[in-house]
């Protein structure tokens, strides 16, 4: 590194072999040369792709508008991993970052989502009406209107919160609606929470409901303020159900809530109607997006008292089996129709 700082040749003058070593330091005193090679024709599309990234990550605001410029004679499907590293790098903004605006139209999913969010983090006010139509693009996906949702709440939080309003009164697409209202949440619970229950007690169906369910559970009073607002109100049993099983799934106190939601569906509390459908539903959230963690902040919840009977790792009650092997002795519809149906199967040696 001295030596080509110094002007002097190094690794035979071959650039490609030059980026290598330079991206490898990782380290800030050789962005500048990176920088010089970047914008040679020296490199391949991979070396310069590496080479972007590393001065995206780690360079200074000069090094990102070079990365942003360069960017722009890329096609669309080679700009997702540079653009990827800006948004993480979460730095400020260079000063032709307009120039994102361009990108906006992009076809690859991904990387319009990811112009979206790096439009967010630097608070680009032309970005924000491009954006502003995606959240109700018929064509937009559920990701797609969320990080957009997002980026407006970051780039203009007030003219945000009114847009989610429009969006949730006028819009007649029941997914930008649910999407608004969700970014709504995470900007201002409480304003949004009768949105909220009037779209939950208008829909009968639960796919609809599971991100304005989760934006209120992973607020901090968002479970206490929906189970107020819920109160008195009906809603289908199976929105009801739905909204109990992620609130029941997050491992936080979220009983107010389970508690307001089965009156709102009018659910039967001693019998949560574990049909066959319902338990293979179950069964498929847990194979795609189960979480080891999750389950055992359920399980250390005071109220539900497993440790009472149970023990893990030689903690806990011996009343029931011990659960410490259990997630490799025994299959995963096994234990749901013990947590279900506990008298259904009992271990040997814990009958009454």
């Amino acid at each position: 590194l001295p030596a080509f700082q110094q002007g002097e040749e190094v690794f035979g003058g071959v650039p490609a072999r030059l980026a290598f070593a330079l991206a490898a330091t990782n380290n800030r005193d050789s962005l500048s040369g990176l920088a010089r090679l970047v914008e040679t024709e020296g490199l391949d599309l991979d070396q310069r792709i590496n080479a972007m990234k590393v001065l995206a990550s780690l360079g200074t605001v000069e090094h990102r508008a070079l990365v942003l410029e360069r960017l722009a004679d890329f096609e669309e499907s080679n700009r997702l991993a540079v653009l990827a590293a800006l948004v993480e790098s979460e730095r400020q903004a260079p000063a032709n970052a307009d120039r994102l605006v361009e990108m906006l139209n992009a076809q690859d999913r991904g990387v319009q989502n990811a112009v979206v969010r790096l439009a967010g983090h630097w608070q680009l006010a032309k970005a924000y009406e491009p954006i502003s139509q995606i959240l109700t693009r018929e064509s937009a996906t559920y990701d797609a209107r969320l990080a957009a949702a997002r980026s407006l709440a970051s780039i203009n939080p007030e003219q945000a919160r009114q847009r989610f309003k429009d969006v949730v009164m006028k819009s007649s697409i029941r997914n930008a609606q649910a999407t608004a209202i969700a970014a709504w949440i995470e900007s201002d619970a409480e304003q949004a929470a009768t949105a909220a229950v009037e779209f939950l007690s208008q829909t009968q169906d639960q796919a609809e409901t599971p991100q304005i369910f989760a934006a209120f559970v992973e607020q901090k009073e968002g479970p206490e303020l929906l189970a107020k607002v819920l109160a008195g109100r009906q809603l289908a049993a199976s929105v009801a159900a739905a909204g109990i099983q992620q609130a029941e799934q997050s491992g936080r106190d979220v009983s107010a809530l389970i508690a307001a939601l089965n009156r709102a569906g009018s659910l039967n509390t001693n019998d949560q109607d574990w049909t066959p459908a319902r338990i293979a539903s179950v069964l498929k959230d847990v194979q795609a997006s189960g979480d080891a963690r999750r389950g055992e902040a359920v399980f250390r919840r005071a109220e539900l008292n497993c440790f009472q009977c149970h023990a893990i790792g030689g903690a806990g009650g011996a009343v029931g089996p011990d659960l410490s092997s259990l997630g490799g002795s025994a299959r995963t519809a096994d234990i749901l129709q013990s947590l279900v149906n506990p008298s259904a199967k009992i271990k040997e040696g814990y009958q009454a």
